[in-house]
């Protein structure tokens, strides 16, 4: 791809700049730093303003999954490797910089089931009829981003940040799927420090993301291939994987298209204690917008949150409190519509109505807690903690006579401990993790307003309890991973760190392949 040397580029760029300025001393942890400054952590690239220092990170990985227990999107045996740079550093007395850039290759066997690249993402997703069309897939991901603040004044600064992601996906076996994804993150903000102790936040927030979708039969091209469009609840429609007319194409890529308006507020106090609230509207469609190409779907809805970090030092310690709450609503409108071919013209749209089939609410929190030992060098000697995890969803799917809900509550919890050894020159650190979860709810509650013998309605009932099964079953895990760094001359500390997580569900699987779940990774990187 073009975008390839631009990226190699940058990330030698981003990294001289930021070795450039680096005094001699002890080197701190980039995830340490970023965690115990809240102000890198808002959503307001004015903020970074406050940040006096330089921290960067740059890092490969490799990681391979086994395992039955997995989400819809994901393989019983897959793959990936990916590497990224970070740096946060003030440039002057004016100037703080924030850039980031990775790349990420993903391949994974035997996977069909959901066609898009996030399901719980749309209003309206697609899925292949058939377990027997399973297929290998992969998946390539950039992400850059780049950021600044400007300080205007003693107490005024101005910042910017723009993110920018795409992806592309494909599947190796008919039907075949391609998809492409572009992800487009603004933040523009003001601060304002009101006194020696507040710190005072505005910002405007815009997202565009763009998902296209295409089918494509490449072999025994005689084959009737059928996709399910779930418009909600697992329930809607079955059609052919053939011409141009259908849901999904094998002529044209299909947009799936989300933009999101909004702002958030910011406050901190002393620099230990952040708080921010986040607004924006959401609007979307499903289809092209043309005069001879159908719109199927428009949606819409509203997205809200907070987040709070709490920093309590207690002479070289340190506690910190995190919370981060989030409520996302969607709606859901169907386009009726027929094509018409007037006599010596082209074949056009006409839109016959609208209705409304789909209402979702989606409720999550995030609870966590960690103390830290000798946390003053950057680096902390023991690191005790824990987080909590809560995902709530309600939606109602109507399709005419149909009508289903469903209720999911899921609950999980890692309790984690670190140790750090200063063993000569290097240092040693050990993490163990426990990990457990599981949830309760309603898969799905099914009415019906009118008797009918003839519907084009269907219910997919499979992926539904697989689904409600992933998110739900009782599990239970650990997580193990070594690391070992050398710090260089108080400037370099390149570390190699490897890890294994193991999870197993705490009953047998009723509609899973599996009930286990290993996720090893070795990563090697350096932090300046």
């Amino acid at each position: 791809m073009t975008s390839r040397p631009f990226l190699v580029v940058l990330c030698l760029l981003t990294t001289a700049l930021s070795a450039a300025g680096q005094q001699a001393g002890s080197v701190r942890d980039f995830r340490f730093t970023v965690d115990t400054h809240p102000f890198l952590t808002l959503s307001n690239p004015a903020l970074l303003d406050q940040f006096d220092g330089q921290v960067s990170l740059v890092q490969s990985h490799f990681r391979k999954e086994n395992g039955g227990w997995l989400s819809p999107t994901e393989s019983p045996d897959s793959w990936d490797a990916g590497a990224s740079a970070q740096s946060y550093r003030r440039i002057g007395r004016s100037i703080t910089f924030f850039g980031s850039l990775g790349w990420q290759h993903f391949t994974g066997k035997d996977m069909g089931g959901q066609i898009l690249l996030d399901y719980t993402y749309n209003p309206v997703n697609f899925l292949e009829s058939s377990d027997d069309t399973r297929g290998t897939k992969k998946r390539e991901r950039y992400a850059l981003a780049g950021g600044m603040s400007y300080r205007l004044s003693r107490r005024w600064a101005i910042g910017v940040q723009l993110n920018y992601t795409s992806a592309d996906q494909t599947k190796t076996k008919d039907p075949r799927f391609s998809s492409i994804w572009m992800d487009l993150d603004l933040k523009a903000g003001a601060s304002l420090k009101a006194s020696d102790r507040w710190v005072l936040g505005v910002a405007f927030l815009f997202r565009n993301t763009l998902e296209q979708v295409k089918g494509g039969i490449y072999g025994t091209t005689d084959q009737q291939y059928f996709i399910q469009t779930d418009k909600g609840c697992y329930m809607g429609t079955v059609s052919e994987l053939a011409g141009d007319y259908n849901p999904i194409s094998v002529v044209n890529p299909r947009p799936m298209m989300n933009y999101f308006w909004g702002g958030s507020l910011q406050s901190v106090l002393d620099g230990r204690f952040a708080n921010e609230l986040v607004f924006q509207i959401r609007n979307g469609y499903y289809g092209r917008r043309s005069s001879t190409t159908a719109t199927f779907f428009e949606f819409n809805g509203i997205r809200a949150g907070y987040k709070g970090k709490l920093l309590i030092p207690s002479g070289r310690n340190l506690q910190v409190l995190s919370l981060e709450a989030g409520l996302e609503t969607l709606t859901n409108l169907e386009n009726k519509f027929r094509y018409v071919t007037p006599t010596g013209q082209n074949t056009v749209v006409e839109y016959t109505g609208q209705s409304r089939i789909l209402d979702r609410l989606l409720a999550a929190a995030t609870l966590s807690y960690a103390w830290h030992k000798e946390a003053d060098e950057g680096r902390p000697s023991l690191s005790l903690g824990a987080r909590l995890d809560g995902r709530v969803r309600n939606q109602t799917a109507s399709l005419y006579p149909f009508t289903r809900r469903q209720q999911m509550t899921a609950l999980s919890a890692d309790l984690y401990g670190q140790k750090c050894f200063a063993t000569g020159p290097m240092f040693l650190d050990i993490t163990l993790h426990a990990l457990v979860g599981g949830g309760f709810g309603i898969p799905h509650e099914d009415s019906s307003a009118a008797e009918t013998a003839s519907t084009s309605i269907q219910h997919f009932d499979t992926p539904l309890f697989q689904q409600y099964e992933y998110e739900t079953a009782l599990h239970a895990g650990a997580e193990l991973s070594f690391g070992i760094s050398l710090p260089l001359k108080g400037v370099w500390q390149p570390y190699l760190r490897v890890s294994d997580r193991f999870v197993s569900l705490l009953s047998a699987p009723v509609y899973l392949d599996g009930g286990r779940r290993n996720v090893a990774m070795i990563s090697l990187g350096c932090c300046f």
